[in-house]
């Protein structure tokens, strides 16, 4: 592999951790758009996710076959996390909390 295809393959993958990453602490701060980036990064990272996958469980180039397990492996753990993102209790978390400014005192 040439050095100009290595440098793209670790910056490709360097960027998608980093908005993993992102998404990650957007969502431990409650805001609603590192829910959209996380279902994003999880749908465009099965593209790239699989063909690894792919070449790491074969040591080679990969069949016909070996690029179907793959994605069907690969496809199938991220589709538990983009399950777990879309469903209606993440928007529910997400929501901004309002305290209750009440004084019970008087």
């Amino acid at each position: 592999m040439s050095t100009a295809y290595k440098v793209g393959s670790y910056f490709r993958d360097a960027t998608i951790n980093i908005l993993f990453v992102t998404a990650g602490l957007a969502l431990l701060y409650r805001k609603q758009w590192g829910r959209k980036l996380g279902l994003v990064i999880i749908v465009i990272s099965v593209i790239y996710s699989g063909n690894a996958f792919a070449w790491g469980f074969t040591g080679g180039e990969p069949t016909f076959k070996a690029y179907l397990f793959a994605y069907s492996v690969v496809g199938s753990w991220n589709a538990i996390w983009f399950c777990l993102l879309f469903k209606k209790s993440s928007k529910l978390a997400l929501e901004p909390i309002h305290p209750n400014i009440s004084n019970s005192d008087s």
